[in-house]
């Protein structure tokens, strides 16, 4: 299926522990998430049984579910955007044998990076 379709569908994540970063990060809460084109609608404990009853749920609308999702036992975060990530680390891993941290400092810093030509810029 491709993002544009999954966009424009409804699902609900039902049953799993919410991890919600001000509450309580060592047991989060368990509650229900809708999700209507691609974006969280609603949060909350008793979503998925109000959906299941046909009982109206503004955020739902006269729109039908798609897709229930059982999170049973299972921990529920929202996705991340890493905005710090070192690619050419992660894709040389294990090409290099391992040095201390100090001289891998030296050498993998962008002041150690050679200087970049003229036509370059």
């Amino acid at each position: 299926m491709s993002a544009p379709e999954i966009a424009k569908r409804v699902t609900v994540i039902k049953n799993g522990r919410v991890y919600d970063h001000d509450g309580d990060v060592d047991q989060p809460l368990l509650s229900d998430i809708l999700i209507v084109d691609g974006v969280i609608a609603a949060v909350g404990a008793g979503l998925a049984k109000v959906i299941e009853r046909n009982e109206n749920l503004v955020e739902l609308g006269d729109r039908r579910v798609d897709e229930i999702i059982d999170a049973t036992e299972k921990l529920v975060i929202p996705g991340f955007v890493n905005a710090h990530y070192h690619s050419h680390d992660v894709l040389l891993k294990g090409v290099f044998e391992t040095i201390p941290l100090e001289l891998w400092l030296l050498s993998a810093l962008p002041p150690a990076y050679p200087k970049r030509s003229k036509a370059a810029r």
